[in-house]
């Protein structure tokens, strides 16, 4: 699919309907807790294809590939990285025979593990790489499109979207999952991941586990004024009671139905389910009808860290000569503690290379305002929009942010 027929798809006033749990249903019919649920599928690929079958029949217009946890850091930990390929190959075959011609695959990739530096010992491009890879087989195994779900560490979200386009040209679906408060584990708020994702140009951002509908409407209701791509709602079905054959959820289908119609109505273009959600609750969803999200703030004057966003203002903007340009050096966390004890309303940094994008990246946690870069190697900027989990904005002195840079990254300019 490309993205301009996903694009007339959405235009559509009724939603886009997704399918709904997978894991759940699978150890409902007897998949153990101690084995690769990847595996498990290809040895009992019956059960996944009846269930996308009554998925597709329920109403979706797109099915995940059984693929969220089959990236090489995931399959290691049941010694099958080596099996990377053929193990995402064989999965989409099964969706493929499955669904047919009648739904998209979407194929779904989620986290890795691994934690990113400053957070952890993980390189970007490492984790860049595990995404590549996977994205690659992915789109080689013929997926219409790709699914980024269950992710609660932006700055690994951001690696798997650039790796992603990097590799294909199809639509991509990004999903954070947060907690009550619109707070994902890493403290990432969820006003400041739709407007990083929507600033990286997937085609679709939004929330999937975690919280029931009700807990997802709330979530995107006070954060969706800062996405520009459509919204999207993958909900669990309320709370889950119970463990293996036995586990159950709170919230019956009519019940997930009336608050989906809430979201629907909320302007989320883009809905399924989640852990406890079954063919029967997607069936009730083929009716629903979305309003257009109105309230889009400028994103081209939202500026982000990793957690939170920032308003570019002309008070701001008119200030900047009098902010001091701070070097990348051995004493970057020193000089931005200083800058923030001066009540900084701006971090205004010069990278010069490559080097420089690394440090700046291993001292990233400390800020807590806007960013502003400026250099003159094309090379070291991109490596540190590459790298910086946030969204940044470019020194109005900065010539070297060219074309290129600014359609991959859409970072903030000040005229």
């Amino acid at each position: 699919m490309t993205r301009e027929i996903f694009k007339k798809i959405l235009s559509d006033k009724k939603p886009f309907i997704l399918d709904g749990s997978t894991g759940v249903y699978l150890m409902k019919e007897g998949m153990p807790n101690n084995v690769c649920p990847e595996l498990w599928i290809i040895e009992n690929s019956k059960i996944l294809i009846d269930l996308q079958k009554r998925y597709v029949g329920s109403g979706s217009a797109a099915v995940c590939s059984p693929t969220i946890g089959a990236n090489r850091a995931a399959l290691k930990r049941y010694d099958l990285d080596s099996r990377t390929e053929e193990i995402n190959r064989k999965l989409v075959d099964i969706s493929k025979s499955a669904v047919g011609d009648k739904a998209y695959i979407m194929g779904d990739i989620s986290t890795c593990g691994l934690f990113m530096k400053p957070y952890g010992e993980t390189p970007f491009e490492e984790i860049y790489d595990i995404f590549y890879e996977q994205a690659k087989i992915l789109d080689d195994a013929g997926v219409d499109m790709f699914i980024i779900e269950t992710h609660f560490n932006l700055a690994e979200t951001r690696a798997a979207v650039i790796a992603i386009k990097d590799v294909s040209d199809k639509p991509v679906i990004a999903c954070m999952t947060v907690d009550e408060q619109g707070k994902t584990m890493s403290g990432n708020k969820l006003s400041a991941c739709l407007n990083i994702l929507s600033s990286l140009d997937v085609d679709a951002a939004g929330c999937n586990c975690s919280l029931g509908p009700e807990g997802i409407l709330k979530a995107l209701n006070g954060a969706k004024k800062y996405s520009t791509v459509p919204l999207v709602a993958k909900a669990n079905a309320g709370k889950p009671h119970g463990t293996g054959k036995d586990m159950y959820f709170d919230v019956n289908a009519q019940e997930f139905y009336n608050a989906c119609m809430e979201l629907a109505e909320s302007g989320v273009q883009i809905i399924g389910g989640c852990c406890g959600t079954t063919p029967e609750y997607i069936e009730l969803l083929k009716d629903l009808k979305y309003k257009e999200n109105g309230d889009i703030s400028d994103i081209s004057m939202v500026a982000s860290n990793e957690k939170e966003i920032f308003c570019i203002d002309k008070d701001m903007i008119d200030q900047l000569t009098d902010i001091e340009v701070i070097e990348c050096s051995s004493n970057l966390e020193e000089d931005i503690m200083d800058a923030l004890d001066d009540d900084a309303s701006i971090i205004r940094l010069r990278v010069n290379s490559v080097a420089d994008a690394d440090i700046l990246l291993e001292n990233s946690f400390l800020i807590s305002t806007p960013l502003m870069l400026y250099s003159d190697n094309k090379e070291a900027l991109e490596t540190a929009l590459r790298k910086y989990a946030g969204r940044v904005v470019i020194d109005p002195e900065c010539k070297v942010c060219d074309d290129d840079l600014r359609n991959k990254y859409n970072p903030v300019f000040i005229q």
